[in-house]
């Protein structure tokens, strides 16, 4: 008899379980009424209002008509859960996009919920100088299984996208613009399991409250996780960061952030009134983590930045590997830690880039503090009137290939790489040089280069990869011997890494 009620029971439950699936559409139109139903387009209720006050279950749909605006907050809470194969879904029906209006406030709050799905909708606020109050365009807080595609924020004075304490979230083509302290971030609770992914982060210029400290990022992760941010555009932030201190960057992840990944991104023309501006950046407390196959170009600051402003947490074991800087204003790649810093700064790893500047700022600078065990291996810094590294005594480098304009060679006070070689010991592995001061016979050389904003596009950035006939082509350490962890095993282009009967100079593998 037992046994018999047991099955009867877990038949309930499953079947209850499956029925909840196919869920109840909601919908909200201008022509509604909050009294309806909601629950046809015949019967649809008027505000958020209506909809913040209902309880979602799994396979729910809100749908707002398309085309039209909706003023007022939308709150899910903690009593609005979906499945797996049945989440809820907020988004639009009929022609276009409908828009939420958070106005002075913030617009969709998403606050304990799990399997949530928010897509093809607009969420705007009043903006930043012109009313709205720390805003935030989407916050998803303390929720699990959350995902936001096809999304457009702008007017709010916070973010456009918070993530605040939550796991495996999935932020797609999202567009968040014209915002104050960033475009996308992760901030406040710790975060697990978050992507980013084809999105866009374009003049998120400062929150104009913030008196102490960054503003005007596009995308940043703090205290996270197990994060990746692929296929990313970030351009035009940061312009108008209210002091002149400590500065946004394009796209980041600091303090307490862990096994990071950046690949595939595209951030440029980035601005800071005050200090930095970059690109990308590592900064404070980051551990395990990685960029790859970026391309950083025309920021008023660093490229890549790896730094550590005196944070509680370790910084260490973190690598940039076949990236590419172009023009960016301090250098291409920036490496420092402030003395105030009680933890390690340490074991880094920067192979395979490509770094060239036209102004009279170097290709690498080691500008502060006493980083350890960072190394410099197979990358190309092309110079035309500034040096190719400055600091080079806090680093190691192997195997890298120097040149200036004119053929100059200049690492700090030395203008021959034999010279550095003979009194400082780097370039050499059991008493041979192994960089080289050549003209690497690239096909940028007269062709201006492309200005790429597009992430799909990177594959076309031909003007850097090694002609047949460059002297870089197998001159690079022996990566799998001499890196601390496993070498990637492709190029920037896609091609494996080594391809002939070594490892190339540069971002590019030739066979």
């Amino acid at each position: 008899m037992f046994l018999f009620w047991r099955t009867v029971i877990i038949a309930l439950v499953f079947a209850s379980t499956v029925s909840t699936t196919h869920g109840t559409t909601y919908y909200l139109s201008p022509s509604g009424s909050d009294t309806n139903q909601g629950t046809s387009t015949t019967t649809a209720w008027k505000t958020t209002s209506a909809a913040s006050r209902t309880a979602f279950r799994a396979g729910d749909q809100l749908l707002f008509e398309g085309g039209h605006t909706y003023r007022g907050r939308l709150e899910l809470g903690g009593d609005d859960a979906g499945l797996p194969d049945a989440p809820i879904v907020v988004g639009s029906y009929g022609k276009g996009r409908a828009t939420i209006d958070g106005g002075d406030g913030s617009g969709l709050i998403v606050d304990g919920s799990s399997w949530i799905t928010v897509r093809d909708l607009n969420v705007v606020g009043s903006g930043r100088k012109t009313g709205n109050d720390q805003g935030i365009g989407i916050h998803l807080a303390k929720g699990r299984h959350l995902r936001v595609d096809q999304a457009e924020t702008q007017g709010f004075q916070k973010a456009g996208i918070l993530i605040d304490g939550c796991s495996d979230v999935r932020i797609t083509r999202a567009y968040a613009h014209d915002n104050g302290f960033a475009g996308i971030c992760a901030d406040g609770g710790r975060s697990e399991d978050i992507y980013v992914g084809r999105c866009r982060a374009i003049n998120n210029p400062g929150d104009p409250t913030n008196l102490k400290n960054h503003s005007g990022n596009g995308i940043v992760l703090f205290n996270v996780s197990r994060a990746t941010i692929e296929y990313c555009e970030a351009a035009e932030n940061g312009w108008d960061m209210p002091r002149t201190g400590n500065g946004p960057v394009g796209i980041w992840c600091a303090s307490n952030a862990d096994r990071v990944l950046i690949q595939f991104c595209i951030s440029h023309h980035n601005k800071s009134p005050g200090l930095d501006g970059g690109g990308f950046d590592f900064d404070g407390g980051v551990t395990n983590s990685i960029m790859q196959y970026n391309y950083s170009h025309h920021n008023k600051s660093w490229g890549y930045l790896l730094y550590d402003y005196g944070s509680m947490w370790p910084f260490r074991n973190n690598t940039i590997r076949y990236c590419i800087s172009e023009d960016d204003g301090d250098a291409g790649i920036g490496v420092g830690v402030n003395e105030t810093a009680p933890n390690t700064f340490s074991d880094c790893e920067i192979y395979g880039n490509t770094i060239r500047s036209t102004a009279e700022t170097p290709c690498v600078s080691l500008f502060q503090g006493n980083p350890k065990d960072f190394h410099f291996r197979n990358n190309l810094f092309l110079s035309e009137t500034g040096p190719q590294v400055r600091g080079a005594s806090h680093a190691l480098f192997e195997g890298n290939c120097y040149w200036g304009k004119g053929g100059e060679f200049k690492v700090d006070d030395y203008s021959s790489l034999n010279a550095w070689s003979a009194a400082t010991g780097q370039e050499t592995i059991d008493g041979k040089i192994v960089g080289v001061h050549l003209d690497p016979r690239f096909g940028f050389e007269g062709s201006g280069g492309k200005r790429l904003t597009d992430p799909e596009q990177l594959h076309s950035l031909t003007d850097y990869r090694l002609r047949p006939d460059s002297p870089l082509i197998d001159k690079g350490v022996d990566l799998s011997t001499r890196l601390s962890g496993v070498p990637a095993t492709r190029d920037f282009f896609g091609r494996r890494v080594p391809l002939g009967a070594g490892y190339d100079i540069g971002v590019s593998e030739s066979p």
